[in-house]
C-alpha cells in the first residue's frame, strides 16, 4: 500500500467523523 493511499484514507475518515461529529452536534441543539 502506498503512502499516499494511506493519507488519502486518513483523510477519509477524518472527514466522515467531522461530519457524524457535526450530524451530532447539530441533533443534540435541537432537543
Amino acid at each position: 500500500m502506498s503512502n499516499s493511499a494511506v493519507m488519502m484514507l486518513l483523510f477519509a475518515i477524518v472527514v466522515l467523523g467531522g461530519g457524524l461529529g457535526i450530524c451530532l452536534n447539530i441533533a443534540f441543539k435541537n432537543q
